[in-house]
């Protein structure tokens, strides 16, 4: 744990914490991701930020607690309730030659609060120069004990068997192996650097995880040899067993055992394991700080249940064989755990159980690098963030896979999910609904805060990072292509930016040129880092919908999907048939087709379609390369016949003859009847024609005749007429007037009557004029 004047920032989660915040909260089925969620407690404001720094979640009820050093000789624990409000602390006098707290961890069961205090060993006052030991080394010195249940706001210490720890003290520096005097110490007795502590739920017991000497330094150019250890200390404050890494597997030991880990020769030489955490089944495992990226197990047994060897025999140390359970991989260029260039001091990982028996969540500390176009930047390009692992301890053997990251961010942008830059490691914590919070005490920055990270936030609106993934290429060979032929082995491949593909699934829609449609045999794929591919041999011509979908282990953006559409082509079929160049009408045209189809060398199975030329066609299929067709023409003419023949692949070919169709005998028989019958027909018609003329003519005739006999009796007639007209007298002139006069009769008044006759009678008289001659009255002369 961190050194007096550190700069400490945590990272937590608290159980139920999502119905407690009003930050960060969002209407109910509106769509949500994972990000910062806001800055709920404001309250550790009154945490001393020049001091040491330590820190710890109750996952019963979400309470945390912070310890601190408010003034010089005193060490402080507070106790925040899981809406960020102060309740108890406890203050108690920093022991002589304590350097600084080296962790809490809470035991829910029995209602503790523990507090590691480390110590630098000194030189022993009676011997200065007898150098036995490393003596500016810092080692495990007091466990002290609180009740989480406080009295009128303090926090008492805690009680055994109803009789509370004086002072709180559970366990003292001796009893851990270290007297004060260094002559008084031994090879093995002490627990040095000690990197973290956690409660055993399933026994009570407090884990110390550490190192120790294997040997005095008898020389001065002498170089210490130590090994990994983990110390339990039981609830009454005597000494547990410990566990120590004998065959020194976690810093790189070449010789492997029966009971070892092949692995141990990959673990990085000299670093120092760190941040203990325990499974619901108490297993213990150690993070790697090597950068590494792996995660250890201190078994407390053999992988067959039997119980370690005792070295020497009752004295309580035993020679464990590290298991490791999670190595994040070379090709990890993303994320790494833990963050680089921060010392590490413990808490950096954390375990959330689940709901489910032997299921819970791991937290790390982690840094996550810049993935700019040009590529993932290291060094100045990675900013602090968490990595997120699923547990699961059935059967066997335990497992631990990727979940995800979050954070990340750069200070300077800004932006929500990003943390303080800082030269120490974040201390990480889980607890219930994915939630994480960060605690920043950070004398830079000249405050304390804490920031919430989980899912909830509004969609769009969380901050963090979002991972993306480009449309896949196809390539065969090595060169991309288009279209992709048939039936050779294409790749796929796509790169992912900020973030890693977890899993992925390819999917393969297809419609041929014929209209057929389907979906080949979808691909799967797992982790593949930040470059996917598959292999895939497409099945059918036409056009392919792809789908990639990536599973991302960015939280902000856990599922992507990437569509592409190719168009697939094979070597097209070569298709021929035999034909008769011409054929009677009414008789059967007959073909024999041939086909080669390269794409399915064995048992083809084929489409075609005969086209006649003459508006019909027949579809049928085949399994031979070789079949036959008939065809009965009824007209005569030239006929275009087509056949077009396709796979299963959806490839076709087709070819295109042309035949002469004549006559069929019956129909010149037919016609030949015919000519004769309109001819027949003809003459009649003809003949017909003569003889309805001849009568026309000698009608005419006849008319003519008859015409002409009838003018002459009526001109003989008329001239009958003028003849007995000329033989006749005119009427004389009296007889005239008497007419006239008998015409004037008739008329009315009596006044016109006398005009009438007056008229008549200057008309017909004859006057005697002065010569004695005769004149008719109209002045002329009369016959």
């Amino acid at each position: 744990m961190p050194n007096s004047q550190s700069i400490r920032r945590v990272l937590l989660a608290l159980a139920g914490l999502m119905a407690m915040l009003g930050a960060g909260a969002t209407t109910a089925g509106a769509a949500t991701e994972y990000g910062e969620l806001g800055s709920p407690f404001s309250e550790t404001a009154n945490v001393k930020l020049a001091s040491t720094h330590a820190f710890g979640v109750d996952p019963s009820d979400g309470s945390f607690y912070v310890g601190d050093e408010p003034a010089a000789g005193k060490y402080r624990i507070q106790k925040f309730g899981a809406t960020g409000s102060p309740e108890a602390s406890v203050s108690f006098e920093r022991p002589s030659g304590a350097v600084g707290l080296g962790g809490i961890a809470i035991d829910p069961k029995l209602k503790r609060v523990y507090a590691l205090v480390v110590f630098e060993r000194e030189e022993d006052e009676e011997e200065p120069l007898v150098v036995r030991f490393d003596p500016v080394l810092e080692a495990a010195g007091y466990l002290y004990a609180f009740s989480t249940e406080p009295e009128s706001g303090t926090l008492v210490p805690a009680k055994e068997k109803g009789v509370p720890f004086k002072e709180g003290l559970v366990i003292s520096r001796e009893a851990l192996g270290s007297p004060k005097k260094s002559s008084a110490e031994k090879p093995r007795m002490a627990l040095l650097d000690p990197h973290g502590i956690v409660v055993d739920q399933t026994n009570s017991e407090v884990v110390i995880l550490g190192r120790e000497d294997e040997q005095e330094i008898k020389e001065k150019e002498q170089e210490p040899i130590f090994r990994v250890a983990a110390q339990r200390v039981k609830s009454n404050g005597t000494l547990g067993p410990r566990y120590v890494d004998a065959a020194n597997c976690l810093e790189g030991a070449e010789v492997v055992k029966e009971e070892e880990e092949p692995a141990c020769a990959e673990a990085p030489i000299g670093e120092e394991p760190a941040s203990p955490i325990v499974s619901p089944g108490g297993r213990v495992y150690i993070e790697d700080t090597g950068g590494a990226g792996e995660i250890w197990e201190i078994p407390s047994k053999k992988s067959n249940g039997e119980p370690l060897k005792e070295i020497p025999p009752g004295k309580g140390r035993f020679e464990t064989h590290p298991k490791r359970l999670f190595a994040a991989g070379g090709e990890q260029q993303l994320v790494q755990f833990p963050e680089p260039g921060a010392s590490s001091a413990g808490g950096e990982m954390s375990f959330v159980p689940s709901a489910g028996a032997g299921e819970g969540r791991i937290y790390l500390d982690a840094a996550i690098f810049e993935d700019l176009p040009g590529g993932i930047t290291r060094g100045p390009g990675s900013y602090a963030g968490a990595l997120v692992l699923g547990y699961t301890e059935h059967g066997a053997k335990p497992e631990a896979t990727e979940l995800g990251w979050t954070g990340g961010q750069s200070p300077a942008s800004g932006e929500k999910c990003s943390l303080p830059i800082s030269v120490q490691p974040i201390l990480v914590g889980g607890g219930a609904n994915e939630d994480l919070l960060l605690f920043d005490a950070s004398n830079e920055a000249n405050a304390v805060d804490v920031f919430q990270f989980g899912p909830g936030a509004p969609e769009g609106k969380g901050g963090c990072r979002h991972a993306e993934v480009i449309v896949p290429s196809v390539k065969v060979g090595g060169q991309e292509v288009s279209p992709v032929p048939l039936g050779k082995m294409a790749t796929l491949s796509s790169e992912v930016t900020e973030g890693n593909a977890k899993s992925i699934e390819w999917k393969f829609k297809y419609r041929t040129a014929t209209g057929e449609e389907g979906e080949e045999t979808p691909a799967k794929g797992g982790y593949e880092f930040q470059t996917t591919h598959i292999e895939h041999e497409f099945q059918h011509a036409g056009k392919y919908q792809i789908t990639e979908i990536v599973e991302t282990d960015d939280l902000a953006s856990p599922k992507l999907e990437e569509p592409r559409e190719v168009t697939v082509a094979g070597p097209a079929l070569t298709v021929g048939f035999s034909y008769p160049e011409s054929v009677p009408g009414g008789k059967a045209a007959k073909f024999e087709a041939k086909v080669n189809d390269p794409n399915e060398p064995g048992t083809p199975h084929l489409k075609y379609v005969w086209t006649f030329g003459d508006a019909t066609e027949k579809a049928g299929e085949a399994t031979a390369t070789a079949f036959s067709e008939e065809h009965i023409y009824l007209a005569e003419g030239p006929e275009s016949v087509t056949l077009k023949v396709t796979d299963v692949h959806g490839v076709s070919g087709e070819v295109t003859h042309t035949i002469s169709v004549s006559e069929s005998e019956q129909r010149i028989e037919e016609e030949a009847k015919a000519k004769a019958a309109a001819e027949a027909k003809a003459a009649a018609e003809a003949k017909a024609a003569a003889e309805a003329k001849a009568a026309a003519e000698a009608k005419a005739a006849a008319e003519a005749k008859a015409k002409a006999e009838a003018e002459a009796a009526a001109k003989k007639k008329q001239e009958e007429e003028q003849a007995k007209k000329s033989s006749e007298k005119p009427p004389t002139r009296a007889q005239l007037l008497a007419k006239a006069l008998k015409q004037c009769k008739k008329e009315k008044p009596k006044s016109k009557r006398a005009k009438c006759e007056a008229a008549a009678k200057k008309k017909y008289v004859v006057n005697t004029n002065a010569k004695g001659k005769k004149k008719h009255a109209g002045g002329k002369k009369h016959g």
